[in-house]
Formats: structure tokens, sequence, C-alpha cells
């Protein structure tokens, strides 16, 4: 019943890896797609507070190259972590599925002899 159980765990994480990386991704795509409205409104709000226009383009350039460095890096690293507990999960159970094979396989010898 245990080792049924970790059976359906594992699955489950690896619909969890597999939604990561969904996820990740399109908030990649988002980020690339609307890049023109990022910059449109970063100056807008700079337009606003200060009185140095000419610097807004570049500022908010170097600002949306950070935040897609940022969003990339994020997805790397999460994606990473999930599947490495996604691996550890699956590790145990295929140990824990062996030893009770191993102890099943032992107790059906000892009943034949």
């Amino acid at each position: 019943m245990f080792v049924k159980m970790l059976t359906i765990y594992t699955k489950i994480a690896y619909v969890i890896v597999g939604a990561e990386i969904v996820s990740r991704a399109l908030v990649i795509c988002l980020v690339i797609r609307y890049k023109s409205r990022f910059i449109e409104d970063c100056i807008r709000s700079i337009s606003k507070t200060s009185s140095r226009i000419e610097y807004s383009a570049d500022a908010c350039n170097q600002g949306y190259i950070f935040s897609l460095t940022f969003s990339i890096a994020f997805a790397v690293l999460t994606i990473l972590f999930t599947l490495y507990f996604a691996i550890i999960i699956s590790s145990y159970a295929r140990k824990r599925r062996d030893k009770v094979a191993a102890i099943a396989a032992k107790n059906s010898d000892e009943i034949d002899e």
C-alpha cells in the first residue's frame, strides 16, 4: 500500500514539474511579448516624476533587460529544484518498491522450502 502511494506521489511530482516548466516558459514569453509596453509604461511613469526624460529610455531598457534576465534565471532555478525533488521522490519510491519486492521474494523462497 505504501509503495503504491509513493508511486502516485512520484506521478504528482512529475506533473508539478511539467506545470512549472509550462508556467515559467509562459512568463518568459509574456515578458518578451510585452517588451514595448513595458518600456512605454516605464518611460511614461518616469516622465511624470522626473525632469530628466533623456535618460528614461535607457533606464527603462536596462530595467527590461534585468526583468528578463531575472525571469530566466528564476525559471531555471525553480525548474531545477522541482525536478530535483521529483527525482528524489521517484528514487525513494523505486528503492522502497525494490525492497518490498526483495522481501516478498525472500518470503516466497522460504515458503517453497
